[in-house]
């Protein structure tokens, strides 16, 4: 098993290696109830808070994963960027995307503390779902750094995570912070912020404008 510097020096590692790793379980979970209920749950409470209700122009799923809700969320955007380091993941949105011809999502595989490729204030909405809680810590500010940049004035950020386990319980790839060094974090980047809590899990919701 890692040790948290090890992770810290290669997160990607871990998150390749994993992919292969999650790909049974996350396509049987896909099936389940409990899929369908969270994601009914993430449109219903995240999607109107980044769109105001109408189709915008872009979105960034920032830590996409194998896309989980990439389906969704390009039903609101005219386009999706979406955003992983792992080539492993990326190619899973690859195969998303050309399965079910998507036309309107974009995958850009590089880390979210460099995401060059994206314009200044080119962004209406980000979403993110329990990606902070696993970077390291300077990679946490300089990707919320980045964030701020390609936002537009009047854009929103949601991101989902769930700090109180990070470092709590040994998780090697959960880098200790506790939330109020967080909250400043996020304040000392530019953002204002807004917290409110999900009823249907432990996570919190940080609601980011510039």
């Amino acid at each position: 098993m890692m040790t948290l510097s090890e992770y810290e020096k290669n997160p990607k590692e871990l998150w390749d290696k994993r992919c292969e790793e999650e790909m049974a379980r996350f396509d049987a979970f896909e099936k389940s109830d409990d899929f369908f209920r969270e994601n009914k749950e993430w449109e219903s409470q995240i999607i109107p808070i980044i769109t105001g209700g109408d189709k915008s122009n872009i979105c960034v799923d920032a830590g996409c994963g194998k896309g989980r809700y990439l389906s969704i969320s390009r039903k609101f955007f005219k386009k999706v960027i979406a955003v992983d380091f792992s080539e492993k993941r990326i190619g899973m949105v690859e195969k998303l995307i050309s399965d079910n011809e998507y036309t309107n999502i974009e995958p850009y595989c590089t880390s979210l503390d460099n995401m060059d490729k994206i314009q200044n204030n080119a962004v209406d909405g980000l979403y993110s779902v329990a990606v902070f809680m696993h970077l390291p810590n300077n990679i946490k500010n300089e990707a919320l750094k980045e964030i701020h940049r390609i936002m537009s004035t009047g854009g929103v950020v949601v991101l989902m995570e769930n700090f109180s386990i990070a470092g709590a319980s040994g998780m090697y790839d959960c880098p200790s912070i506790i939330k109020d060094v967080w909250i400043m974090m996020i304040k000392d980047c530019g953002f204002n912020i807004e917290i409110k809590k999900l009823n249907y899990c432990p996570f919190c919701l940080y609601i980011l404008s510039k």
